[in-house]
This record gives C-alpha cells, structure tokens and sequence, in this order.
C-alpha cells in the first residue's frame, strides 16, 4: 500500500508575484529542480517592478510552466497603449522590455481551471486587484471567515483553489471540501497600498517563497510552504539604482 501511494503521488510547485525579482526567481526554480518537480503553476505579476523584467520574461519563458495573468501584468499591458505612462517605474519597465513580452502577457488567462480540482485565481476570482482571502478595512487587514469566503468560491466545483496578490503565505482549510493557499511571494516580500485604504503587506523576511502540493488522486495529501534564502543585495541595490529606495526596504527586511 505504501508503494502504492509513492507511485500515485504527485508534485506541484506554486509560485506567484514574481516582480521581476530575477535573483529570486533563479533561487526558487533551482530549489524546484533539486526536488524532483516537473510541473509548475505560477499565478501572475511576473514583471512589474523596479528590478530585471526583461531577464525576469526569458528565464519564465524557458521555463515550463502553466501561468495565469495577475494584475501588475494587466497594468504593463494596459500601459502599453498609452503614450504616456503611469510612473517612472513603470517606463523603466518599458525601457526594458519589448512587445514580445506585452504580447505574452496579454495572452494570459485571468482564470484558469488546472485540472479538474484545481482553480487558478490572482485575486478575487476575476477581480484581479482584490485579495480573495483578506479584506482591508479602516482598521487594518482581516482573513475573511469562512463563510464569506465560501460565499465567494463554495460555487465552484473545485477541491483546490490557487490564489495569490497578498503576497502573504496562507492555507484556509473551508471546512466544506475545499481548500485556498496562497503561495506567497517569489519576488516581493513586503509592500504599501493605498487603495481601498491605506495598508501594508508583510511577510516579515526578505526569503523567497513558493509552494508544494503533494496530491494523491485528486486528494490534497501536503502543502509545504517554502521560504528561501538568495542574496536580495543584488534585488536590493537595483531598487535603489532605479529610485525606488521604498522597494530597496521591503526587499532587505520583508517590512514596509
């Protein structure tokens, strides 16, 4: 029996909001290919950022993997039609990359079923710039309860559901068959909002994160969330090279 569960079990890495965070990404896929796991899901925002979209794009491209759109990745396509854009990093990006990689990111879905049990999500479902699993209030940041979130996912048939743009590692067990994670960042370990108030996301440690499933069948057997160490002095000193000394912080510390 035991045999037969090694035989039937199967490996899949969860990486999510890259930013462009080459160093990372490098240390995360490395850590991916020791382990032995070949089939990888990435969630979205894979360039946005004052760091190495283009490398960033050729290393994800070279690389196998099934990705969905996040909204940093809609904001770079969007911005493309403007003749002006939105902010200095956003034209650095755009210094940076060219429409190959436009043209990819719009291609991607903003949703996606994986396989029969598991729904890819950046956000809330299709809300790519809402949190599914937190809410921001004037007070501070909330993990839904429950039913709330069961209101908002509880319709699909789905065992598994992947969502990301927090930034912040979690696992919500629903209680009702399903279950949400949320991988954590590859790239970007802490940031700042303003919208729909004024907050900050931290993970508290500038390591790398992603996830493992280890499913049987359709059964979620393991979820292992990983955080790993690379040297963010590189990530840390292209922020500051390129005038974002708020992303130089949040990369060093994992602190807004």
């Amino acid at each position: 029996m035991i045999g037969h569960k090694f035989l039937t079990m199967k490996k899949i890495a969860v990486i999510s909001d890259i930013h462009g965070n080459i160093w990372a990404l490098e240390r995360v896929l490395e850590d991916i290919q020791k382990k032995g796991i070949n089939t990888i899901i990435n969630l979205g925002d894979h360039l946005n950022g004052p760091l190495k979209p283009k490398e960033t794009f050729q290393l994800i491209k070279e690389t196998p993997m099934v990705s969905i759109a996040g909204n940093g990745d809609r904001y770079i396509v969007e911005n493309a039609l403007r003749d002006k854009k939105d902010s200095p990093t956003m034209k650095y990006i755009y210094s940076q990359i060219d429409m190959e990689a436009v043209n990819w990111l719009k291609s991607l879905p903003k949703t996606l079923l994986f396989n029969e049990f598991i729904f890819l999500t950046h956000g809330k479902l299709d809300i790519d710039d809402k949190y599914l699993i937190e809410n921001i209030t004037p007070e501070g940041i909330v993990v839904r309860e429950n039913n709330e979130l069961i209101s908002i996912v509880g319709h699909l048939p789905h065992k598994i559901i992947l969502s990301a743009h927090s930034h912040v590692s979690r696992f919500i067990d629903l209680g009702n068959g399903q279950t949400i994670i949320n991988s954590g960042s590859v790239g970007l370990p802490a940031y700042t909002d303003d919208l729909p108030y004024p907050h900050a996301m931290e993970t508290c440690s500038p390591h790398a994160k992603y996830a493992i499933l280890e499913l049987e069948n359709s059964d979620l057997i393991n979820c292992r969330q990983i955080s790993l160490k690379y040297d963010w002095k590189f990530a840390k000193k292209e922020a500051i090279k390129n005038n974002r000394p708020d992303w130089a912080k949040w990369l060093e510390s994992g602190r807004a």
